[in-house]
């Protein structure tokens, strides 16, 4: 028995030693390994893989390595593609937002394209925006949101608190229509001239008010459970106000810019 497995440990020795010196010297591919050790064959002269040729392992168990790596390949390939086909939705519907395909933009461009029609003076589309705004932000903003909004908290006349209490929020709710409505307008205006509404600070700053807006309005729906609900309102809306007044400056900046 032992005479049986000398001979056929020694033909495996040779074998393992024939692949390790083909691999050594570039003529067979590196991705032969150890089946058992996970790594390339080493060239050895003493056996060469011993693992492989102490267990009498057959040389073809080096092929089906091989064989099993080349498909783990090709599945990780396919695999590979079918992600490619899975993004390809997610990569056509950016390249057409970058494109500028985009709804909303397409209504404002729409609706700047007919009002071009009307030639309309060049002062009324440059100016008219920020008029309009200048006249909500101090009669609305100014007015009705701030000081009515701090007469509430300070005022000693009940007959005046009575009041701020009723106005303020009408005309603080009405601002907020009318900036929303109005931010659509002035990006209106600068599409009739030819310019892009998103690339400034102007733009920036009014998107931060507006959020910071929605913020405020719906901090009057905790005022019975916090009192601190109250104080922070008064101060955030505060700073809310004045972010569009230097939204305000710089609308101002860019329409002397243009």
């Amino acid at each position: 028995m032992n005479r049986t497995l000398a001979p056929r440990s020694a033909v495996v020795r040779a074998r393992v030693v024939c692949r390790a010196q083909q691999q050594a010297s570039g003529d067979m591919p590196a991705s032969f390994f150890c089946p058992n050790t996970k790594k390339p064959c080493p060239k050895c002269p003493r056996g060469g893989c011993r693992p492989c040729a102490r267990n009498g392992v057959a040389p073809t168990l080096h092929k089906n390595a091989v064989e099993k790596e080349a498909s783990q390949a090709s599945q990780k390939a396919a695999s590979s593609s079918e992600l490619k086909l899975q993004s390809a939705p997610a990569a056509g519907l950016m390249a057409l937002s970058l494109g500028g395909v985009n709804p909303f933009l397409n209504f404002l461009q729409g609706q700047a394209d007919y009002f071009s029609t009307l030639n309309l003076p060049a002062g009324l589309i440059k100016y008219g925006h920020p008029g309009n705004m200048a006249v909500v932000l101090l009669a609305m903003g100014g007015y009705g949101a701030l000081y009515l909004g701090w007469q509430i908290r300070l005022a000693d006349n009940v007959e005046m608190r009575r009041k701020a209490m009723d106005l303020h929020p009408k005309l603080a709710g009405g601002m907020a229509v009318f900036f929303l409505l109005g931010s659509m307008g002035g990006m209106m205006s600068l599409l009739m001239q030819n310019e892009n509404p998103f690339h400034s600070g102007h733009f920036t700053s009014g998107v931060l008010g507006l959020l910071a807006l929605s913020l405020q309005a719906m901090l009057p729906l905790f005022f019975e459970d916090d009192p601190n609900a109250r104080n922070f309102h008064a101060y955030f809306g505060t700073g809310v106000m004045a972010l569009f007044f230097i939204h305000a400056a710089l609308g101002v900046q860019l329409a002397l810019s243009i």
